[in-house]
C-alpha cells in the first residue's frame, strides 16, 4: 500500500489534467443509485474530489465523507471544496476498515481496482458501514481492459492494480447480503450498484 500512496501523493496536482472524467457518465450514475437529498455519502478513493461537484447536483446539505490513501489527494479536494461545511476528509485504508459510521450511498469511482480484497472490502462495507436499504455504486471513466492494460504497462506502483472480470465479481458477492440494483449496459461496460438486502 506504501508504493500505491506514494504514486498518489506524487500525481495529485496533476490528476485533474491527467485523467478525463466523463460528466454524462458521473450524472447518470448517481441518478441511478437514486440519490436524494440529505442522504449521507461515503466517498471511497476520492482523489481530488472530483464527485463532489456531482453530488452536489442532487445533494446540497447531505454529509459527504471523502476518503483516500493519500493525504495530497485529500488535501486537493479540501482545496476546491474549502466553503463546504457538510465534507469530512479522512485518510485512511478503506480495506483495513472504518469508524461505525453509517451512510446511505457508498461510491467506489476509479478505486476498485486499488483495492487488494475487493469482494471482502464491499461486504465488509455493507454489513458495518451502510444504512438499512443504502447502496454500493461502482463506477470506472474506463472498461475493464483499459484499466488493466495500462496498470500493466505503467508505473510500477500500480502494477498491480487491477478489475476481475464483470462477471467474477458479481458472482463472488454474497447473494444472502447484496441485491443487484443496477449492472452495467447503460453507462459502461463496469458500472454495478448493489443494494443491501433488507
Amino acid at each position: 500500500m506504501d508504493s500505491v500512496v506514494d504514486y498518489f501523493d506524487e500525481m495529485a496536482t496533476i490528476w485533474d489534467n491527467a485523467i478525463f472524467h466523463n460528466k454524462v457518465q458521473i450524472r447518470e450514475m448517481i441518478k441511478l443509485s437514486d440519490m436524494k437529498e440529505g442522504d449521507k455519502i461515503l466517498d471511497v478513493g476520492c482523489g481530488t474530489g472530483v464527485l463532489v461537484d456531482f453530488i452536489r447536483e442532487v445533494n446540497k446539505l447531505g454529509e459527504i465523507y471523502e476518503v483516500d490513501c493519500s493525504q495530497k489527494m485529500l488535501n486537493m479536494s479540501r482545496a476546491k471544496n474549502y466553503n463546504d461545511a457538510h465534507i469530512t476528509y479522512l485518510k485512511l485504508d478503506i480495506e483495513k476498515g472504518m469508524s461505525g459510521e453509517k451512510f446511505d450511498i457508498i461510491i467506489l469511482y476509479n478505486s476498485l481496482a486499488y483495492l487488494k480484497n475487493k469482494i471482502e472490502t464491499l461486504e465488509y462495507l455493507a454489513r458495518n458501514n451502510l444504512n438499512k436499504g443504502g447502496r454500493i455504486v461502482i463506477f470506472h471513466n474506463y472498461g475493464e481492459n483499459q484499466i488493466n492494460s495500462s496498470h500493466a504497462c505503467g508505473d510500477r506502483r500500480i502494477s498491480s492494480a487491477y478489475l476481475p472480470p464483470f462477471e467474477n465479481l458479481i458472482n463472488s458477492l454474497d447473494k444472502s447480503l447484496f441485491n443487484i440494483y443496477y449492472r452495467s449496459g447503460v453507462v459502461n461496460d463496469y458500472s454495478l450498484i448493489l443494494k443491501v438486502c433488507d
